[in-house]
């Protein structure tokens, strides 16, 4: 059985906090629209916004830059 190696990454990657906002606010906008009061869509918010940058800080990592290995075994050229 053949190994599949992984793509080396430079670390976490910067720019989750970003996305994890984008994501609360989405939640909070989704949450008052179908009827929850502001201090629930807020603490709803709140906590899509700790799992999202949680989640995208220690688990998804951004490519490194340059080449690799496009070979997968599967005799394409």
């Amino acid at each position: 059985m053949d190994h599949h190696d992984h793509i080396e990454s430079d670390g976490p990657f910067p720019g989750g906090w970003l996305w994890a906002l984008v994501a609360a606010v989405v939640t909070a906008a989704l949450a008052r629209w179908f009827g929850a009061p502001i201090t629930g869509s807020v603490v709803l918010a709140l906590g899509v916004f700790v799992v999202f940058s949680v989640l995208l800080a220690q688990f998804w990592e951004a490519p490194a830059s340059g080449d690799h290995d496009h070979d997968h075994g599967h005799g394409h050229h």
